[in-house]
């Protein structure tokens, strides 16, 4: 044998054991991106004087005007030292429903604080427990953002700000760390809101429940072109579930979050299907993904509902009557009666093609219904690219004509 030989049976040795240190590392510093969160917070909100007040480990504030003071009421500034999920007063000791929603920075919550409001007044009469992530990313966590896995999906769009990805990082951790929630409803700030027309009966812990699959995404009210829609959606507090919304935050791409959403599922898929096959080229742009999502999901139906779904898909409306079922961990909630019943007993998550009212919206009932503000920190970029719930034919759908303050919901519910 050569030296030449010998003295490259002792470089690859060391060469390989240097990488698996570095993706180490990669994958160590992926991880420590939870340890930015402080997740003791908890939260009182007062509607009537439109003030948080925040107490956590980081520190205690009050969060009014678009401006965060500190204990002792001096100003410092439109974030928290670092961000904070906070948890909210208004459940009770057994209530394992909750949803998370984001509001990066007091300036991008105040600009929303009736959709926020609607959602705080919702869980109070209701006895739900709900989580606010609050703040700005520090510097030391949009560091630890930087650093992306190298066994990552395909990205062609660079990582995108820390923010777009709150909400996998966040829900996380409340999965977690809070034994007691068993589904968690992840809802866009500025343009859902939960339907004044079931403000009172609980209908939401009846549509979640046990025997559903770990991931309940929901078919729209209309026409779309888009898979699934990330701006309403729940997750069940599962050992699955928490390690895709892992991989969901390590395929972070872009601006979009419900690129990586989409992307994660496929991978997944792939693990649970092993003959599962996609385009990961064309799943690395978030067009590209949106083009071609809706069709890559098909096999991972059964031969019965890959003929509903190719229905449902082709419809005028897109009437979906009956869940689906993307392999064991993932479902699409129908937005119509199963075929054949009472359709005045259907209660949609987010859609009711039958003309009743769904739980939660996700689009303005009039234009004007939202001063939409772009900007204070990108939050808005991000928010399912105006693809709203709505057409002429259910006009009525989500109390057109009311606003998420009336119609049987309020924005004020504190003496």
């Amino acid at each position: 044998m050569g030296a030449f030989t010998l003295a490259l049976l002792c470089i690859l040795p060391v060469s390989s054991l240097r990488l698996a240190q570095q993706h180490s590392q990669i994958k160590t510093t992926e991880q420590e991106i939870y340890a930015h969160v402080d997740s003791s917070c908890k939260m009182t909100v007062d509607t009537k004087n439109k003030k948080l007040f925040l107490k956590s480990d980081t520190g205690n504030f009050v969060v009014s005007n678009g401006k965060v003071e500190d204990e002792n009421g001096n100003v410092i500034g439109t974030t928290t030292p670092k961000p904070m999920i906070c948890e909210s007063d208004t459940g009770s000791v057994d209530s394992h429903h909750s949803f998370f929603i984001v509001g990066s920075s007091a300036p991008y919550l105040w600009s929303y604080l009736d959709p926020f409001f609607n959602k705080h007044c919702y869980a109070k009469a209701n006895k739900m427990t709900y989580y606010l992530w609050f703040g700005e990313a520090s510097p030391e966590m949009n560091t630890a953002y930087s650093t992306k896995g190298t066994d990552a999906a395909k990205c062609s769009s660079g990582l995108g700000s820390s923010c777009h990805y709150f909400y996998p990082i966040g829900m996380k951790k409340v999965l977690e760390e809070k034994k007691n929630v068993k589904w968690l409803v992840s809802m866009d700030l500025s343009d859902s809101w939960l339907n004044g027309a079931h403000f009172k009966d609980d209908a939401l812990r009846t549509i979640l429940t046990d025997d559903m699959s770990d991931v309940a995404f929901a078919a729209q009210l209309g026409q779309s072109r888009t898979f699934v829609n990330g701006a309403l959606w729940a997750i069940k507090n599962t050992e699955w579930s928490k390690q895709w919304l892992a991989d969901v935050y390590a395929n972070r791409c872009g601006s979009m979050n419900q690129q990586s959403y989409w992307v994660t599922l496929l991978q997944h898929f792939q693990k649970e299907n092993p003959g599962f096959t996609y385009n990961e080229n064309a799943m690395s742009s978030y067009n590209g993904a949106r083009s071609q999502m809706a069709a890559a999901v098909v096999p991972m139906l059964s031969p019965e509902q890959q003929i509903v779904y190719k229905t449902y898909r082709a419809a005028p409306g897109m009437s979906l009557h009956e869940p689906l079922y993307f392999g064991k961990h993932m479902m699409l909630l129908p937005n119509s009666a199963p075929i054949g019943s009472d359709p005045t007993s259907f209660v949609g998550f987010r859609g009711n093609r039958d003309g009743g009212e769904p739980v939660m919206c996700h689009r303005p009932m009039g234009h004007a219904f939202f001063k939409q503000k772009v900007g204070f920190d990108g939050q808005t970029d991000f928010e399912e690219d105006a693809e709203f719930d709505g057409d002429a034919v259910n006009s009525n759908n989500c109390n057109r004509g009311q606003s998420m303050c009336t119609g049987g919901a309020t924005c004020m519910c504190d003496e």
